[in-house]
């Protein structure tokens, strides 16, 4: 039975034994052994696993094939992906970041664009069980396990910050930097402008500026003022010009911009 970790929700089913980590070591194995049956995989990735747990070795083996790093059938395994892909974590970070957006119809896509569009709220649950409880009255069912698993990818992914035995605190300034760097765009965008790149380079926000209009999601929010604090971006206020409002919040009060420069990158 596939893991479905990166499949179709409600099907999805999150482990949090599939760390990013734990994935790529098993697909930079498969790199290696290009065919191997499903036992020989197992055997190998177990060699560096606590307490010889087949099913940990698994898990990680099922999500590189719904990556498409790989494929399965009755005999194994058979490595189908990039080498490149594999370089480093950072590298493996873009290429799953580009399989997610890409796919609206997984349930990481779906828990990530549903945590954009509660704002604030999302990040004033302080544990797993917390989150699990606030999801389910925003109809959206998972399990404490697939949480836990969401909040680790989601970390990994450049959507915010998992707090240690607690909850998270969404930022979306490592995805956005990560898109600047990949996604074409001009070195000064005014809001129209920003407002397409956006749409296209980090699709999961969508739904959530759709709802909110002028006032940019709480998520997005943080990943700009995080980017404008390191000197990545500056953001530029207009009087006349239309303008996005960031996401109030008391340290800063009221900020509108009317363009975006990109300064680094």
């Amino acid at each position: 039975e596939i893991n479905n970790m990166f499949k179709t929700f409600p099907d999805a089913s999150m482990r949090q034994e599939c760390t990013p980590a734990n994935v790529l070591s098993a697909a930079r194995l498969l790199s290696i052994l290009k065919t191997v049956s499903k036992k020989d995989l197992y055997n190998y990735y177990r060699l560096g696993i606590p307490n010889n747990n087949t099913q940990f070795a698994k898990y990680s083996s099922d999500a590189i094939c719904e990556l498409g790093i790989a494929q399965v059938n009755d005999v194994g395994y058979r490595f189908v992906g990039n080498e490149k892909d594999l370089e480093s974590l950072e590298v493996f970070r873009k290429f799953v970041s580009k399989f997610v957006s890409e796919h609206p119809e997984i349930g990481i896509y779906q828990f990530i664009e549903k945590m954009i569009e509660c704002n604030e709220d999302f990040s004033i649950n302080t544990s797993m069980d917390d989150i699990v409880v606030f999801m389910a009255k925003n109809k959206f069912d998972v399990d404490k396990n697939a949480v836990s698993c969401l909040c680790t990818w989601m970390d990994f992914l450049g959507f915010g910050v998992r707090i240690p035995g607690g909850g998270f605190i969404p930022n979306l300034a490592t995805r956005l930097k990560d898109a600047f760097n990949t996604c074409k765009c001009e070195k000064v965008m005014n809001k129209a402008s920003f407002k397409e790149w956006l749409y296209y380079s980090i699709p999961e926000v969508k739904k959530a500026m759709n709802i909110n209009g002028k006032m940019l999601p709480y998520a997005l929010s943080n990943g700009l003022r995080t980017l404008r604090s390191e000197g990545f971006i500056e953001l530029i206020f207009t009087k006349d010009a239309d303008r996005f409002e960031l996401y109030p919040i008391e340290v800063y009060g009221v900020e509108e911009f009317a363009s975006i420069t990109i300064k680094e990158g």
